[in-house]
């Protein structure tokens, strides 16, 4: 487990470590407005072509 948020590299509180793993509060929330704007209809390429968690792409 790290102690940086994986999107934005900001420290993370034990409070966000326990809830959130790797990141932090600010990122976590973007990350589900954007997912509930998409669910309501909003255009969202990564997220149309079903690209919900960073992952490296295997081939």
């Amino acid at each position: 487990m790290t102690d940086t948020c994986k999107s934005c590299e900001a420290l993370l509180t034990s409070e966000e470590r326990f809830f959130y793993l790797d990141r932090c509060e600010a990122c976590e929330t973007r990350w589900h407005e954007r997912i509930q704007a998409w669910l309501r209809g909003a255009h969202d390429p990564a997220l149309d072509a079903g690209r919900f968690l960073d992952m490296p792409e295997v081939h």
